[in-house]
């Protein structure tokens, strides 16, 4: 499942607090801990391949019934172009991210359902 307000749902993901576990090698993945509205965080796997794809898992319930690109992967995801100066748009087309003219990721599952598509920017 893709979710369909994906502005409203950058807009939540703004808002969460993240702890951050980086990897302790070289090629795996990044580790996150990520507030929730419940009592429990989240814990958030992302996994960056060579092909621009981005592999995302998250605990929360709509992950774990299939969805993609919940708040806590994105919260997640933004932290991490925060870290390199960039900013994250998220797009629910790879039309519509080829329109931005910028560079171009795509957010799978380990399922390898279809996805979000994610343009980065970096400021000038």
């Amino acid at each position: 499942m893709i979710p369909t307000q994906l502005k409203d749902l950058q807009a939540k993901s703004r808002k969460l607090q993240i702890k951050l576990l980086n990897p302790e090698r070289t090629g795996e993945p990044y580790r996150a801990l990520v507030e929730s509205s419940s009592a429990l965080s989240h814990l958030v796997t992302i996994r960056f391949g060579r092909d621009g794809k981005i592999d995302a898992t998250c605990t929360c319930a709509w992950a774990e019934h299939g969805g993609i690109g919940c708040s806590h992967v994105i919260a997640v995801l933004n932290h991490l172009a925060e870290l390199k100066r960039s900013s994250l748009s998220f797009w629910p087309t790879q039309e519509e991210a080829r329109r931005q003219k910028r560079r171009t990721f795509h957010l799978t599952t380990q399922r390898g359902d279809d996805g979000l598509w994610i343009t980065s920017r970096h400021p000038a």
